[in-house]
């Protein structure tokens, strides 16, 4: 018959071994955090299963730098003297929530060199979980093109106005110039209105004397000859 003791034990140890993990207190960070340049990071993590880190440790780490330490908090107080420069007072944990097992860093005014991996570190915690990496992505800012800024200062400001003022003066002298425009009724300048016309031919006047002409009311000799 076949031995089938061994396979069996090693089946009850990755039981045991599971179910101990599961039992264990383990530290679970989100793998990644995105954030604008300029704004606030929450490096989210926390214990699980739920227990209190308030009087507990709890290291935050960036093993590129040096020195690594980026926040360090110990039975309710925070010792930053030897923590990196470069994070000098913008790093704090959320005190008031570590009781439920929260121990998520916030970090504020993110610059692009804070792009990176963090370590959370809780070497208090008799556990191989006992830490976690988070890597924190920084997207950068771009300004408003100048272009863009030049022409919203020529077309939307007052510079825009006086520009169409000008415009609309410029045609209207044209216009005028071509006569294509008449700033009023030229009542008196119209010979129709005033009952004459243009084609219109003086009367003659018979009585005339012989040598007058067409202004005076009189014939040319040329046209008494004809008559």
């Amino acid at each position: 018959m076949k031995d089938y003791r061994r396979p069996v034990i090693c089946l009850l140890l990755i039981l045991l071994s599971v179910c101990r993990a599961q039992n264990e207190v383990q530290v679970v960070c989100q793998s990644e955090s995105v954030v604008v340049e300029g704004d606030d990071a929450i490096l989210h993590c926390s214990l699980r299963t739920t227990v209190s880190a308030v009087d507990g440790v709890v290291e935050w780490q960036r093993p590129d730098l040096q020195p690594k330490k980026v926040h360090f908090y110990r039975n309710l107080v925070d010792y930053n003297d030897d923590q990196n420069n470069i994070y000098r007072g913008r790093t704090s944990l959320f005190k008031e929530e570590m009781k439920n097992g929260n121990i998520s860093l916030k970090l504020t005014g993110v610059k692009l060199c804070d792009a990176g991996n963090y370590t959370c570190f809780v070497p208090t915690l008799e556990s191989q979980y006992n830490k976690q990496s988070v890597q924190l992505i920084v997207e950068k800012v771009f300004p408003e093109p100048i272009q863009s800024s030049w022409r919203s200062w020529w077309f939307d400001g007052p510079i825009g106005g006086l520009i169409v003022l000008i415009v609309v003066a410029v045609v209207l002298y044209i216009l005028k110039n071509k006569g294509l425009l008449h700033w009023g009724r030229e009542v008196n300048g119209d010979p129709q209105r005033n009952g004459t016309s243009q084609n219109s031919i003086p009367l003659l006047n018979r009585n005339a004397p012989p040598n007058g002409n067409q202004q005076n009311g009189t014939i040319p000799r040329e046209a008494n000859n004809a008559v």
